[in-house]
């Protein structure tokens, strides 16, 4: 978030609001068979990350927000 901030500063824009959500999942597989009819539950060793970014900028190039905040994004899955 501060990395797009400093650009939208260097490219002269103005911040409304910068923010950012995250909520995991736990991944959980459920399974059974034809002939049991019992359900078997697994919890996955991992789990899903969803973040949302809400970029309120003024005065920058909404291509180049854009181009920023998936660079933030691609950094994460690093």
């Amino acid at each position: 978030m501060a990395e797009v901030a400093q650009k939208v500063d260097d490219a002269g824009g103005m911040i409304g609001h910068l923010k950012a959500t995250l909520a995991r999942t736990d991944i959980r597989m459920l399974s059974t068979t034809a002939t049991n009819t019992e359900v078997s539950v697994k919890l996955s060793p991992q789990s899903e990350v969803l973040i949302n970014l809400i970029l309120i900028v003024f005065m920058v190039d909404e291509n180049d927000l854009l181009a920023w905040a998936e660079e933030v994004m691609a950094s994460l899955q690093q």
